[in-house]
């Protein structure tokens, strides 16, 4: 369980934090208020931040109190926004003395998180021993969701189905990359595999978010090659992100997802 109080009310984006408070101002609320009130009053947030407004509001504290909280949970994302850093992350021997290792900082995101994980990658390789703390971390927290959008690739001249391709590549991941009994939902990008080789494009991005406040960004795929040991070949360099770098991205990527422009790949451990 997450050590911060509710959870999904940090979560939410600035605009509904501040609709959401405009509500308990105007009086909308009460200490009898249901969810279905809440989210029709105030369309941008969910079930749970909903369910954890509720439950303060029963809890004794005045629509004012509620409101106070709100303010300033705003205030502390502004001022996270504000402290927002960039540090250097790479592959191989640390030779200037002020860059962490790619691979240990992938580990320790995926063990600091809460809420959620939203990870982008163009190829995956060894994805037992690269995913390995995340799962563990899905089993240890139930409400934790992991997106992850990967770039399923049509190979020149394949002309199998789409469909087909699809289910290899489902099939391949839960059966040689993926470590934990509960699943992360995978996305792609469809016109990845568009059959003409003009129109077809392809998933490149690597970045990996947790909990929308902080963000991996770099060149490194999720491989055991590119978190370990690329410095033999070449080399991997990204940036650690934080504040509202990592929620606008979080927000980029949703809408993405949203919008149908990357689409769900059902995954099947049985």
């Amino acid at each position: 369980m997450s050590a911060e109080p509710v959870p999904a009310l940090r979560a939410l984006s600035p605009r509904a934090l501040d609709d959401l408070t405009r509500a308990l101002r105007a009086g909308h609320f009460a200490a009898d208020t249901s969810t279905f009130m809440i989210r029709h009053m105030v369309p941008g947030i969910g079930e749970t931040a909903a369910t954890e407004l509720c439950s303060l509001l029963s809890a004794g504290p005045a629509a004012e109190h509620a409101a106070l909280l709100l303010d300033t949970i705003a205030a502390e994302r502004l001022s996270l926004a504000r402290r927002a850093v960039l540090e250097l992350v790479m592959s191989g021997p640390d030779v200037i003395g002020n860059s962490r290792d790619t691979g240990v900082v992938l580990r320790e995101l995926f063990a600091s998180a809460q809420r959620r994980v939203l990870i982008v990658g163009f190829a995956v390789h060894q994805g037992r021993e690269v995913f390995a703390v995340l799962a563990e971390r899905m089993r240890l927290i139930p409400e934790l969701t992991v997106r992850l959008c990967l770039d399923v690739r049509r190979a020149a001249g394949d002309m199998t189905g789409t469909d087909a391709l699809l289910r290899r590549f489902a099939g391949h991941f839960v059966r040689h990359e993926w470590p934990g009994r509960r699943m992360p939902a995978l996305f792609y990008d469809p016109r990845s595999l568009a059959s003409g080789e003009g129109s077809r494009a392809s998933l490149h991005a690597k970045c990996v978010v947790v909990d929308g406040v902080r963000a991996l960004i770099g060149s490194a795929n999720l491989t055991e090659a590119a978190q370990q040991r690329n410095i033999q070949i070449g080399i991997e360099i990204g940036v650690i992100v934080s504040g509202a770098i990592a929620e606008a991205l979080e927000r980029h990527l949703h809408a993405l997802i949203a919008g149908d422009h990357l689409q769900p790949l059902p995954l099947d451990r049985a």
